[in-house]
């Protein structure tokens, strides 16, 4: 009896053994899956983090190429005002050049014709200004010498009389050198005028070039500015799509670690936990029995 015994109680110690085993299975089966399930999920949880970087990188780069390209039409049509701009400054100063010019020679022509209106003027005067003919000539006409016979008078209507139109004619000179002094001041005054209004233009255009010059400033800055954000989207984008593909590599692996034991966890613990109370029933059964 005492022999059996002892191979009764070895019998108990190895299936004890077995149930300890068991349980040792259990936990480290559950401390595997439970890992298996944070790892996973973190995994996940990352990739739909780079994902997300990735996604807004995306849309960065969209917008940024957008706003480039908006930048790039707006300074080359800024670049076309300012030469246009540039182009009808030269054009209104060769203008305001050619209408100096033309200026310049109606006051020559008004000044000559004064000088001969006035000579022509002052001419007729001394001469219509004095008393006739013969007191103009006086002098010129040669005198009856003593002695000699005076020349006879002139015959009846052959008497000498100055020219009644010539009054008229003065006065006409000195209509036509009024009106040449009037188109002279009106001259000078529509050059004036010619004149600021070109320095308006000058000033206005200047002004407009300047706010012109800014802006292309502004926009290049705007320009480069985009360029360098588009360059940190585009790295961000590859870190992003490399973190992504390492992260994707790294759930492979998990899943080929954990994947047969996520499956068949709840079979295998419910299975070893049934075998564990078979093996604890059996030493019941041992331990009830009279030997």
């Amino acid at each position: 009896i005492g022999v059996k015994l002892d191979g009764l109680e070895t019998v108990k110690g190895l299936m004890a053994k077995m149930i300890d085993d068991l349980k040792t299975q259990q936990a480290d089966e559950h401390e595997k899956h439970e890992q298996c399930k944070t790892e996973i999920a973190s995994n996940e949880r990352e990739a739909r983090s780079r994902q997300s970087e990735a996604n807004e990188a995306d849309r960065q780069i969209t917008a940024l190429e957008g706003h480039l390209a908006e930048l790039k039409e707006e300074l080359a049509e800024l670049r076309t005002q300012i030469s246009d701009t540039h182009v009808a400054l030269k054009r209104a100063g060769e203008e305001r050049q050619a209408e100096n010019h033309e200026f310049q020679q109606v006051i020559a022509d008004q000044k000559a014709t004064q000088v001969v209106l006035k000579q022509a003027l002052e001419r007729l005067k001394e001469f219509y200004e004095k008393g006739s003919f013969l007191s103009y000539h006086k002098g010129g006409h040669e005198q009856a010498k003593p002695g000699e016979p005076s020349s006879p008078a002139p015959s009846s209507g052959l008497k000498y009389e100055q020219n009644k139109a010539a009054v008229g004619v003065l006065e006409m000179l000195e209509k036509v050198l009024q009106d040449s002094h009037k188109a002279q001041q009106q001259a000078v005054q529509e050059e004036q005028a010619s004149e600021d209004a070109y320095a308006e233009l000058v000033a206005n255009t200047n002004s407009m070039l300047d706010a012109l010059a800014a802006s292309v400033n502004e926009k290049t800055e705007l320009q480069a500015k985009a360029k360098a954000d588009l360059l940190d989207a585009r790295q961000d984008l590859v870190s992003a799509n490399e973190a992504m593909e390492e992260l994707h590599e790294a759930g492979k692996a998990l899943h080929m670690q954990c994947d047969f034991i996520l499956r068949n966890y709840d079979v295998r613990q419910t299975a070893r936990q049934e075998e564990i109370e078979a093996i604890q029933q059996a030493i019941g059964i041992l331990n009830g029995a009279k030997m």
